[in-house]
């Protein structure tokens, strides 16, 4: 079963903020997966080196609950920048 997929979110600079394991199937799959992953921040979903779709943020009135996506997701791998700013709450 294919599972290489990858969601990475989008920083404000348009730098990648974090990774996650995107766990699929096919690309379907993988795709309704990433676009529960949105809030607040694009994500750009990516197979090995094949991109498969960007999304982008929804509005505050459109987000979902991040937790709804638990079942897709894999390992996330959030980079330096992106934890300090969770720590800190600054963006």
């Amino acid at each position: 079963m294919p599972w290489g997929y990858y969601a990475y979110v989008i920083g404000d600079d348009g730098h990648i903020a974090s990774r996650i394991e995107v766990h699929c199937g096919s690309d379907e799959v993988a795709i309704r997966c990433a676009k529960q992953l949105v809030d607040g921040h694009a994500i750009e979903l990516w197979q090995e080196t094949r991109r498969v779709a960007t999304f982008t943020p929804k509005s505050d009135n459109e987000r979902s609950n991040p937790q709804s996506a638990n079942h897709c997701a894999g390992r996330g791998h959030t980079s330096p920048r992106a934890q300090a700013s969770a720590r800190t709450g600054a963006k």
